[in-house]
């Protein structure tokens, strides 16, 4: 989706294969460019490409690999995929993007149909890049939470999340803050603080927590 929030037009992407929604700046060279989808694939995620040049660029890393913008890396802005009725509980003046539908009020596509269906929870890779894990420790289509910071990466797992809540960490020398909560999965910088589960669905500083 290719829209303009605040004055800065991104681009609103999601890949049904892997499952990754990310959300990129539009402006490259001074230029917006506008995207689409070109049906290919790259290392099992989506490839879009840029209606201007017809670059090919790969949603995972927002890094154009083939054409004019090869090598080129579109801006991350911050996203969170999330229930509706979250999103509007926190931000109620949202704008909704809208569905469009015939003239008797039917929609135009099944948003409903989901065109890998059981590939999700299959443990079968379609297309492996070599890094498949032997050991099996989670399962191939586990969906993790990925950070980067300070040059390094890593990524939390939604079923241990699931289960602690709350993890302190330190990635790239930088103190991390990683929660769940409402099958939401969220990374905050926690400086020198350490945090504990709340009630429900809460982080408390550890300094002031009951004990």
């Amino acid at each position: 989706m290719n829209d303009v929030v605040g004055g800065t037009p991104v681009a609103i992407t999601f890949c049904p294969l892997c499952g990754t929604g990310i959300v990129f700046g539009r402006i490259v060279n001074g230029e917006a460019l506008t995207f689409g989808v070109s049906g290919r694939l790259y290392k099992n995620d989506l490839v879009m490409y840029d209606h201007q040049t017809e670059s090919y660029w790969t949603q995972l890393l927002g890094e154009g690999i083939l054409g004019f913008y090869h090598g080129t890396r579109l801006k991350v802005f911050t996203g969170a995929t999330l229930a509706w009725s979250q999103w509007r509980d926190l931000h109620p003046d949202s704008q909704l993007l809208d569905r469009p539908v015939d003239n008797q009020g039917r929609f135009l596509l099944d948003y409903g149909y989901d065109p890998y269906g059981a590939y999700a929870s299959s443990s079968e890779i379609w297309f492996p890049q070599g890094n498949v894990d032997p050991y099996q420790v989670l399962h191939p289509k586990e969906l993790v939470l990925g950070v980067v910071l300070g040059g390094r990466e890593r990524a939390y797992p939604e079923s241990t999340l699931e289960t602690e809540r709350v993890v302190n960490d330190v990635l790239g020398g930088v103190p991390l803050l990683v929660t769940f909560a409402d099958g939401g999965m969220k990374a905050w910088e926690r400086g020198e603080r350490t945090f504990v589960p709340g009630p429900g669905t809460t982080a408390v500083d550890e300094r002031v927590a009951p004990r």
